[in-house]
């Protein structure tokens, strides 16, 4: 598993048991990830860049990294929070492969509801799934709609999420109807943390009782 930041591929085979004898398919949900994103505002990048702003602080390889980070930044500006073209293909290729698997259920006769969160890369990666289902011809009568009513139940803000905009976009503060435990969490795990060794000290060992917030 390579977590949020890692662009799966399409399994290479199909894994789908067939149904048990005297079933068939009668209904079919997908609840989805936007695709592959940039990350989620030009601010991330900035705040990258400034760990590596000071050439003279670099090692070698760190001066390496810093120049391949500089086409990484110098690319990415403007795109922050947006749809990747990889991210395009992923939702094409899992429309694709959906209706591949169960033709059945996209015939003239079948009605596709579709819903997206009103964030940008949510809603374009809706239109690259559903184009895909129009451009293979299938019949279906498709609804699709992008509405904040519908955030209550299709977006959930991961406190890992709200902790890294603290940490990165100083711009950005916490919700007002944020659980307070929740909120104090948060905000403490936010400071910046500082070790304090006495003067001379050659290893990273902390003594007992030194501050670290």
């Amino acid at each position: 598993m390579g977590g949020i930041y890692y662009a799966y591929s399409a399994p290479p085979t199909d894994c789908f048991a067939p149904a048990p004898e005297g079933y068939r398919l009668v209904c079919l949900s997908h609840y989805g990830r936007h695709g592959s994103r940039w990350m989620t505002s030009d601010k991330r990048y900035e705040w990258l860049w400034q760990q590596f702003e000071d050439e003279r602080l670099l090692t070698r390889r760190g001066r390496s990294v810093r120049r391949r980070l500089k086409k990484i930044c110098d690319n990415a500006r403007g795109n922050g929070g947006q749809l990747s073209p990889v991210g395009v293909r992923q939702q094409q290729g899992l429309a694709a492969r959906m209706v591949s698997r169960f033709p059945q259920m996209f015939g003239s006769d079948s009605h596709v509801t579709a819903r997206s969160s009103v964030v940008r890369r949510c809603r374009k990666s809706m239109e690259a799934f559903v184009e895909k289902m129009e451009y293979l011809q299938l019949g279906a009568r498709i609804d699709m709609r992008t509405d904040s009513a519908d955030m209550q139940w299709i977006s959930h803000e991961s406190p890992d999420e709200m902790l890294l905009k603290l940490q990165t976009d100083k711009s950005w503060t916490l919700p007002n109807d944020l659980d307070p435990t929740i909120t104090t969490s948060l905000l403490m795990s936010a400071q910046p943390v500082t070790n304090y060794l006495p003067a001379g000290a050659t290893n990273p060992t902390i003594p007992a009782g030194t501050p670290s917030y």
